[in-house]
């Protein structure tokens, strides 16, 4: 028979334990406390005397409102209060007390206080000051959205910088391209045209180089043919002469002669107020685009569209083969993508690279909206004009 605890026991038992609750409240800067239903304090540990610069017994019975000297700091944490006891379960706040002018952050662990009917009579709290912490959490912040505006304001530069520099090579594109149409087109010409008079007068003089001037002329013919494309892509004139879709549905059928795939197309016929300089970023895409599907891609099918709706101009390339390597679309610089999101950037424009459909080939999408810089106008959604068929 087990025998029963003998009063002394349970008394050292008793002092123990007060002891150890000593201990725990009083070795620590944390506050601890007691309230009642109302919110009364019926239990303070010497953190929050030291804090408020009262003996406990100046603080055990007062309400928020009679030691917390903000009052609407005193209703928040009344509030809190109400919540955890109504919950009957714990909650964690974030919590501030201003004590002679000094605010404080604390983190306060609430759990509501029952008694032995299971009757909600009150909360124990545990307070811990996170003030630096919050301080330091501020000035880490700060420092992110400095830095931030930093790296937005470098990167703005650059765009702007490299948009100089792409304007710069175009002018420079244009000139070259009117000496070659003026000053090397005038000599071809004239090549050919003296040839052809020679050509005449050979078969009587000298049969056997009638051949010969003939792959003359011939060769003459391809030199001008070659100043032809060189000045095309130098500076699209169908571009300036008649707009973007002329002159993308020109380049697609030289891109056919060259490789064979018949691309579908699909183009906004009508595109409204998209500028010169606008358009050519859109045809400098297209080109290189389909440049990379020519010399990487090993596609079969090739889609170009050119559509416009309220939210902006869309243009998307897209083709069937091997697709990009995620470790090659992560270089910015690879496949000429970053020169041409910067051409896309200049007018507040995105241009994104993905996989095809059903992860096949890839897709570049590029959106320019309606803004100052295009000189776009929004259109009615109900507006449609377009040729060809969209599916892949």
């Amino acid at each position: 028979m087990m025998d029963r605890p003998r009063p002394a026991d349970a008394e050292d038992a008793l002092r123990d334990s007060n002891a150890l609750l000593r201990a725990v409240t009083e070795g620590t800067d944390d506050w601890v406390y007691v309230k009642d239903r109302d919110g009364r304090l019926l239990l303070v540990n010497p953190a929050i005397c030291k804090a408020f610069g009262k003996p406990s017994e100046d603080l055990i019975g007062k309400t928020l409102a009679e030691y917390v000297p903000n009052p609407e700091e005193a209703e928040a944490i009344r509030n809190n209060d109400t919540r955890v006891m109504e919950s009957r379960c714990a909650q964690r706040f974030e919590q501030t007390i201003t004590i002679d002018g000094a605010a404080r952050t604390q983190l306060a662990t609430k759990t509501p206080r029952f008694d032995a009917a299971g009757n909600v009579i009150g909360l124990i709290g545990i307070s811990t000051d996170i003030t630096d912490r919050k301080k330091a959490e501020q000035a880490l912040e700060m420092t992110n959205e400095a830095l931030a505006a930093t790296v937005a304001e470098k990167t703005a530069g650059l765009t702007e910088l490299t948009q100089h520099l792409m304007r710069i090579a175009e002018d420079e594109k244009a000139k070259l391209a009117a000496e070659l149409h003026d000053e090397l087109g005038s000599l071809v010409t004239a090549i050919v045209l003296d040839a052809e008079l020679v050509l005449k007068d050979l078969p009587a003089t000298s049969p056997k180089l009638v051949e010969r001037q003939k792959e003359i002329i011939e060769l003459a013919r391809r030199a001008a043919q070659l100043k032809r494309r060189i000045i095309e892509g130098l500076r699209p004139l169908l571009l300036e002469q008649f707009g973007l879709v002329p002159a993308l549905r020109d380049h697609l059928r030289q891109w056919k002669a060259t490789t064979g795939i018949a691309p579908r197309e699909y183009f906004r016929e009508d595109l409204v107020g998209l500028d010169r300089d606008a358009a050519l970023a859109l045809y400098r895409v297209a080109q290189e685009s389909l440049t990379n599907i020519a010399r990487h891609a090993r596609a079969k099918h090739v889609l170009v569209k050119l559509d416009q709706t309220p939210a902006g101009i869309v243009l998307v390339i897209e083709d069937d083969g091997i697709g990009i390597a995620r470790e090659t679309l992560q270089r910015p610089t690879s496949h000429g993508i970053f020169g041409m999101r910067q051409r896309i950037a200049g007018f507040s424009g995105t241009l994104t690279v993905e996989p095809g459909a059903k992860g096949k080939g890839t897709r570049i999408t590029v959106h320019l909206p309606p803004d100052r810089e295009t000189g776009m106008q929004r259109t009615s959604s109900s507006e449609t004009a377009v040729r060809g068929n969209a599916g892949m």
